[in-house]
């Protein structure tokens, strides 16, 4: 570090592009990954090498170096920054899915290789109607990036039906990406339709996996015009151990230790609530309500104080839309 302060005083208004300069950086962030002075000076260093000789070859090889690098500092965000400021540069993202994808067969859940990757994608393949800068080599010249990515979505969900980064991945790509619908609102309930029995197809796999229960709820509820969560009520009823509210609700066991699906509980309680929203006095509505707490009390302990919680909020909701409407 003292050489590197050294090599700083040298060039107080930039960075010295030489060998040397390279082979220092190189030892300091082998040291020390995280350290994002050396890894800003050595991508400027790397700049101004390849604007005054051959930009690939050099630029490639520090590709090769981080091949390497990421695998043992995944969770590293200087080296992610690092590989986009050289593919920046370099304006070819040839090898940047394929690399991403080794990385996610190390960790298929790393946040940061799901963000590149994405990022990877919105530069270069582009985004619905974004205007990319022209003068940005590279930047959404390669449409294409797109046209497999929902296959590799879905393959990463089956190698792992409880990877939520996967369904986040396969909504971006499907909805995500597009800032404005455009002449996509024709087709956007088509598509939400299908990705409807895609994601009730995973959740009869994996009845308890939270993933496709939060995909679900998107599709529900992130996407205008929204769909009542009343749509899907008969079909969630298979997922309980006991279809009478008022019944299970009177004994802890019925619901207890797996034997009812606490997210399908959870689904029937928010559609009785959208529910109750548009009828504020229907009391039969509420008792039902406060029977689903009780169960999802007994479905899922682990939360006890927040269905607590939640149903001291309906009780303050119901209380003022009555005062309201008698005032």
């Amino acid at each position: 570090m003292d050489l590197f302060r050294g090599l700083k005083q040298l060039h107080p208004s930039g960075v010295e592009a030489s060998e040397r300069a390279l082979s220092l950086t190189q030892l300091l962030v082998n040291l020390n990954p995280a350290n994002y002075s050396i890894w800003q000076y050595r991508a400027q260093v790397l700049i101004e090498l390849s604007a005054s000789g051959p930009n690939s070859d050099r630029l490639l090889k520090e590709l090769d170096f981080l091949d390497e690098s990421a695998k043992y500092n995944m969770k590293n965000y200087q080296i992610w920054q690092h590989r986009k400021i050289l593919v920046s540069v370099l304006g070819d993202p040839s090898r940047e899915l394929a690399f991403t994808k080794a990385n996610l067969q190390l960790d298929m859940k790393n946040y940061h290789t799901w963000a590149y990757r994405q990022w990877v994608l919105a530069y270069f393949g582009g985004t619905h109607e974004s205007k990319q800068n022209e003068s940005l080599p590279g930047a959404g010249q390669y449409p294409e990036l797109w046209d497999g990515e929902l296959d590799f979505a879905d393959e990463m969900i089956q190698e792992d039906i409880r990877n939520n980064s996967a369904y986040n991945h396969r909504w971006y790509c499907i909805f995500g990406r597009y800032s404005k619908r455009g002449e996509l609102d024709v087709a956007l309930e088509t598509k939400r339709e299908k990705e409807i029995q895609y994601t009730l197809d995973k959740i009869a796999q994996a009845p308890n996996n939270a993933s496709p229960w939060n995909y679900l709820r998107g599709l529900f509820t992130a996407i205008e015009p929204k769909k009542p969560f009343e749509a899907l009520d008969k079909l969630f009823h298979a997922y309980l151990s006991e279809p009478n509210h008022q019944q299970a609700a009177q004994s802890a066991e019925i619901d207890a230790n797996g034997r009812t699906v606490p997210y399908a509980l959870e689904w029937l309680l928010d559609s009785q609530l959208e529910q109750l929203e548009n009828l504020p006095d229907n009391h039969s509505r509420v008792q039902d309500c406060r029977y689903i707490f009780q169960r999802l009390r007994h479905a899922d302990p682990a939360r006890w104080k927040y269905w607590q919680y939640r149903e001291s909020e309906m009780q303050r909701y119901y209380d003022r839309e009555h005062v309201e409407k008698q005032s």
